[in-house]
């Protein structure tokens, strides 16, 4: 198996591997034209995982950690067809939440009643 002709920071993105005409002309209206450009870019957002809050301090929309129990586990139908809510309610010793995975039923076997469960989100 061969390997390619070298890439230099100069190399048009196009030329990687997994980036085509199409994706190298939305790079490029972000204002990446360059391999080393694109090494440069920076992500939007750092998401810390390693702290946990408590149930109880929890507020709506914050992207956080929880660690609780399993109390229960159940699928929720909706009106539209083909589209369910897995909800899983988890408890910790200063409340309880419930978490929701939309069209991801087929978890519904992991979630046991007792388990200890780490949850990141919203």
């Amino acid at each position: 198996m061969g390997v390619g002709p070298r890439k230099t920071p100069d190399t048009p993105v196009q030329y990687l591997k997994g980036i085509g005409p199409r994706r190298a002309t939305e790079l490029a209206a972000a204002g990446v034209e360059t391999l080393e450009e694109f090494l440069l870019v920076l992500p939007r957002r750092y998401e810390n995982r390693e702290t946990f809050q408590s149930i109880a301090s929890l507020k709506p929309n914050d992207l956080t950690g929880v660690t609780g129990v399993v109390l229960s586990c159940g699928v929720r139908p909706t009106r539209r067809r083909n589209f369910r809510i897995l909800e899983v309610a988890v408890e910790d010793a200063t409340g309880q939440v419930r978490a929701a995975f939309m069209n991801q039923v087929f978890l519904q076997d992991l979630f046991k009643p007792g388990q200890r469960l780490v949850l990141y989100g919203k």
